[in-house]
């Protein structure tokens, strides 16, 4: 999916949490974070990008996970970013 599409389809109404790559090609998530961060949507970043890599430093606060990680740490930080009602 490209950035256009996602920006398109980030409506809160629709999901109740996101994962997002990072970098989309030539693009990065940045602007659909932004979106999310702007409608109270929770993401996680599941990434290739180094967490400490300067292309992320916008994002220090928000969960990064870097690849390859295992399945259970990916839910791990999708739980820690939901509210409390929806996590159990």
């Amino acid at each position: 999916m490209s950035v256009d599409e996602a920006l398109k389809q980030a409506d809160p109404a629709e999901f109740a949490v996101a994962v997002l790559d990072f970098c989309l090609g030539d693009e990065t998530a940045a602007p659909i974070a932004r979106r999310l961060e702007d409608r109270g949507v929770p993401f996680v970043f599941y990434t290739g990008q180094a967490r400490n890599e300067a292309i992320l430093g916008e994002w220090r606060h928000c969960h990064i996970l870097e690849k390859p990680s295992p399945p259970c740490e990916l839910i791990r930080a999708v739980k820690a970013v939901l509210p409390d009602e929806l996590a159990s």
